[in-house]
């Protein structure tokens, strides 16, 4: 039986259109008195807009139709260009349920459903209701959702970890460029304040505006994480974020293709880690975070123990394996076209100050030096590798799960006796990693140990 969208759709969208509208309507109609003919234009022009953008709505809930369909899932949209699709149950490789604050005013989720390979990554519903939700999600997994399902509830953040989280984010650091734009405003516009004259004054503005930062950045991740939980079953695991703006993703564990832990400098002196998730698909939520990174301010030793329960396979002890020392050399030799750019750049418009490039050289060579001593790599029942200066990032790759490999050697490389090993692994975008400077047998050792994949493919 084909279904549309519910018919509190509408009422979705006039919330969607009046929420991102109205502060351009309040400038161009009641801000603004101008009569001119260029804000007259733009009133006309911003209506004109609002009209064509409800008719597309209309249109849509009009034209959109989907059915489930015995394993598969039928699409149909379009209004003078018909468009039909068809997408097996065994193509769809994870599942994302966000609820906006606009869609729990309206009762109403929004479900996301990847797909893998083809043209169309990916099919979204924009607004259904829950019982239409969760009958989509039933179908997709498929005969082992008629069963009750037990699920073990293996993280969710304490109070005091999301307000260690929220000194972490560094956001309170804002209220530092907003206090000097405010101050450079009243000095631009010579606006005296007599008050302003008291050194206690300021300080009290000081600690007051501090106070104010850190309580909001510890409102941001509160709301952001509050309620965060990471369950599993035998085959999948499920992540919940966010208190206004709900966002959960479903991925089937055999669906994960690596995971990649990261630590910043800051989380390295905390002892903090984030771990990610690389799977098919690329979703992604409000301000760029994927949702399949794990809680971002987890406590290393609880981050090893998550994943030894989400994927026992993956929870392997660091790399501890490391570059030969003469690998320092050749990346202290490796050239730096930048350099050599700003000092050209700096002899022709400024001769003056022509040694200023080598400032940009002392800087690359610390990073070099910090990536090198940083570097770790282990071939084993897994490929791990980590690298970074500033932010150390490890990879951890399953064998069956890398699709090439391909061995490069550079001018200083074949001097010294050195390879670097570029990997290509599944995911979707395809992962790139590039590990430099080991040596000419361990690289052929890892082509040798790659080669020995037919097993580990055929089990997977």
């Amino acid at each position: 039986m084909w279904q549309r969208y519910p018919a509190r759709k509408w009422l979705y969208d006039v919330v969607t259109i009046v929420k991102d509208c109205f502060f351009i309507a309040l400038i161009l109609f009641v801000a603004s008195r101008s009569d001119s003919m260029v804000f007259t234009g733009l009133r006309w022009l911003f209506t004109g807009l609002i009209v064509l953008v409800t008719l597309a709505k209309i249109t849509t809930w009009l034209t959109f139709r989907y059915q489930l369909d015995g394993d598969r899932i039928h699409l149909k949209r379009g209004l003078f260009t018909k468009q039909e699709q068809t997408i097996p149950r065994s193509r769809i490789q994870n599942i994302q349920r966000s609820t906006s604050f606009t869609h729990r005013v309206t009762g109403l989720t929004s479900l996301l459903l990847e797909v893998a390979d083809g043209a169309e990554a990916e099919v979204k519903f924009d607004a259904l209701t829950r019982e239409q939700a969760d009958r989509i999600e039933r179908f997709v997994q498929g005969e082992q959702a008629a069963a009750p399902v037990v699920r073990d509830v293996l993280f969710t953040p304490t109070t005091s970890e999301l307000i260690k989280a929220s000194f972490t984010s560094l956001s309170f650091l804002l209220i530092i460029p907003l206090g000097l734009k405010v101050w450079q405003f009243t000095d631009d516009w010579r606006i005296e304040i007599t008050w302003l004259q008291h050194t206690w004054v300021i300080a009290l503005l000081v600690i007051v505006g501090i106070i104010l930062a850190v309580g909001a950045g510890i409102a941001k991740i509160f709301f952001t994480y509050w309620g965060y939980t990471i369950d599993a079953d035998a085959e999948r695991i499920y992540i919940r974020r966010g208190v206004i703006n709900e966002t959960r993703f479903t991925v089937e564990k055999q669906r994960i293709q690596a995971i990649e832990y990261k630590q910043s400098l800051l989380k390295r002196m905390l002892g903090l880690v984030s771990i990610t998730l690389i799977t098919t698909g690329d979703a992604t939520i409000s301000e760029g975070a994927t949702i399949r990174e794990l809680y971002p301010y987890l406590p290393t030793a609880k981050a090893q123990a998550l994943v030894g329960d989400l994927l026992p396979q993956y929870a392997l002890a660091p790399p501890t394996k490391r570059l030969p020392k003469h690998a320092l050399i050749v990346r202290l030799l490796r050239p730096s076209y930048m350099f050599v750019a700003l000092l050209i750049a700096l002899w022709y418009w400024q001769p003056t100050y022509w040694y200023a490039a080598f400032g940009w050289l002392v800087l690359l060579t610390i990073v070099r030096l910090l990536d090198f001593y940083a570097t770790r790599y282990e071939v084993a029942t897994m490929f791990q590798m980590q690298t970074g200066a500033l932010e150390v990032s490890r990879l951890v790759y399953a064998r069956a799960k890398i699709i090439e490999v391909e061995i490069k050697q550079s001018f200083w490389q074949r001097r010294f006796g050195l390879a670097s090993i570029h990997m290509t692994g599944r995911g979707a975008p395809v992962r790139h990693a590039t590990l430099r400077d080991v040596t000419w047998d361990e690289a052929q050792a890892f082509v040798a140990w790659y080669y020995a994949r037919t097993e580990d493919v055929r089990r997977s």
